[in-house]
């Protein structure tokens, strides 16, 4: 469990990372309290269907669960295509603003939210707390066909970004190349976390897009449900709340 601090304009907010049923939050004088991926539910809490990889099991055992084709794929990627995997465990300012110009070509082509300066905001307090962990993988030429980044509390690694510049490649073969590395760098970030003492891999959750379900599925991680929202403490917190919720209501609506 891990918790970062922040004022948004006016608004003090806590959000603390995997509490579990029971856990001490922090005490503090804040107007609005987060929680992120909780293994129980509470009040206003939204509900998220996940992949958990159980990281105590051997290699041959977590290689074994891997889907046939995706395991081909992560062999072809390692023996075959000339890619690097890279680890960062301390990323500089610079390192982050070059993942969210990276990450935001690919979330204006894929017409998703992108990585605003409140969300970088979010990695650096992360960073400073030592539980930010950023991935990339690179061809023979240096060029990153695509990131990965996590939140983890040294017991439980979870997913917080994942992008690659697929769409925006013409080419099928660099298609099917950036495909694989992003399989491989999965792969290698499961192994990096199961050296590194932690226990849990989490996915992140899923979406409604099947294929990303789907694809996520092959690593052979068990569907677990995790819990996540916002408890407003003070008056002023419970107005951000329901201004929040009312801004989702109003975008869910457009789409």
């Amino acid at each position: 469990m891990l918790t970062i601090k922040r004022k948004y304009r006016f608004v003090k907010i806590d959000t603390t990372y995997f509490p579990s049923n029971g856990s001490k939050l922090p005490i503090s004088e804040c107007d609005l309290v987060g929680l992120i991926h909780t293994d129980y539910p509470f009040t206003g809490a939204e509900e998220i269907e996940t992949f958990h990889i159980h990281l105590e099991e051997t290699v041959e055992e977590l290689r074994r669960k891997l889907g046939k084709t995706n395991r081909y794929k992560i062999n072809r990627g390692m023996k075959r295509d000339n890619i690097n995997a890279v680890v960062i465990t301390d990323p500089s300012e610079r390192e982050i603003e070059e993942f969210q110009e990276y990450y935001n070509k690919f979330a204006k082509n894929k017409n998703t939210v992108l990585c605003t300066d409140f969300h970088v905001q979010t990695l650096k307090l992360l960073r400073d707390q030592n539980s930010l962990i950023l991935t990339y993988i690179v061809n023979n030429e240096k060029l990153i066909l695509g990131y990965h980044v996590y939140v983890g509390d040294g017991k439980k690694a979870m997913l917080l970004y994942s992008c690659s510049h697929y769409r925006m490649s013409e080419e099928n073969s660099s298609r099917a190349l950036i495909g694989r590395a992003n399989r491989t760098l999965h792969w290698q970030d499961i192994l990096w976390f199961k050296e590194n003492g932690y226990s849990i891999y989490d996915f992140g959750g899923t979406t409604k897009d099947e294929g990303i379900k789907r694809f996520k599925s092959e690593f052979g991680g068990s569907v677990v449900k995790q819990y996540t929202g916002y408890k407003p403490i003070t008056v002023l917190g419970y107005l951000v709340f329901l201004y929040w919720k009312w801004k989702r209501k109003l975008k869910d609506e457009v789409r």
